[in-house]
């Protein structure tokens, strides 16, 4: 374990005889998929460390992020004696440190060296998560001002979103937005932007073999994430991002790209619902002509 901890950037700084006391004072926690680790408003006395698996942060069922091994949460408990601000949720099996704040203050305090290099290892681990939430926020705003808009059609409301969407996501090279056709029940291609390489065909072979969630693939051309368009529990089609074979897609990205895939589907299924009251008014004033 003191390998574990000694590979966390923000406890790198840290001696082997101090670190045998953080891993004295730790117990191990074991949680199965699904499992709530806390909930927003329980109290906040302990601190948490992920040695395998991964957690999801939630926040009034929406995701916040999602962390993997050697990442720690629920830290801000430590500094301010406050309730948990959000929900963590295992994200498979995974197993967890635990230490008691203050156990974990008493450690600090009394080792000011590691301390001072712990405190400033979680401001820059903070900094960027502010960093990251700002650009997470922004991104939804401005999405979010496309649907509330109105007007656009469906393909042309995708469009829109899609391009604003890859400026947010480093690396991407291209994306693409399929929907669901009401009267084919197959995919139809409503845009793609700066020409990824997959295609329709390949898109809809994947989604058809998924259940209806998050799609990751990554091959020797690409790395692809497919995120569903929903209304309610309904699939009304997937929007698609594209990076080069070396690059992935990060948790951030991942949770940005979901959050947008939301309103995208909000916005589909408005579009959708005027273009059938349109179409309905075209029908009734055919009906009224013929008398």
């Amino acid at each position: 374990m003191i390998g574990k901890l000694k590979a966390i950037p923000m406890f790198a700084g840290f001696g082997e005889a101090v670190l045998a006391e953080l891993v004295g004072a730790m117990r191990l926690r074991q949680c199965a998929e699904g499992e709530t680790i806390f909930r927003e408003g329980d109290a906040g006395d302990s601190v948490f460390i992920i040695d395998s698996g991964g957690v999801e942060i939630l926040k009034q069922g929406k995701t916040l992020a999602v962390l993997g091994a050697g990442k720690m949460f629920g830290e801000m408990a430590f500094y301010e004696d406050a309730p948990r601000s959000a929900d963590a949720v295992a994200k498979g099996a995974c197993s967890l440190y635990v230490i008691g704040n203050e156990e974990f203050r008493r450690v600090i305090l009394e080792h000011s060296r590691e301390g001072v290099a712990f405190l400033l290892g979680n401001i820059r681990e903070m900094s960027r998560r502010l960093r990251a939430t700002s650009r997470f926020l922004v991104t939804v705003f401005e999405t979010g001002k496309m649907v509330g808009e109105g007007g656009s059609d469906a393909g042309e409301l995708a469009g829109r979103i899609l391009e604003r969407l890859l400026e947010d996501v480093p690396g991407a090279m291209g994306g693409m937005v399929m929907l669901l056709s009401p009267f084919t029940g197959a995919y139809d291609e409503a845009c793609r932007c700066r020409e990824p390489a997959l295609d329709l065909a390949d898109a809809e072979a994947l989604a058809l073999a998924g259940d209806g969630g998050t799609i990751r693939r990554r091959d020797d051309a690409r790395a692809l994430l497919g995120v569903p368009l929903k209304d309610e529990e309904r699939v009304l089609g997937y929007i698609w991002i594209e990076k080069a074979a070396g690059d992935s897609f990060t948790a951030e990205e991942e949770v940005i790209v979901a959050a947008v895939g939301n309103q995208v589907g909000l916005g589909v299924a408005n579009a959708l619902r005027r273009q059938e009251e349109r179409n309905r008014q075209r029908l009734e004033q055919a009906r009224m002509r013929r008398f």
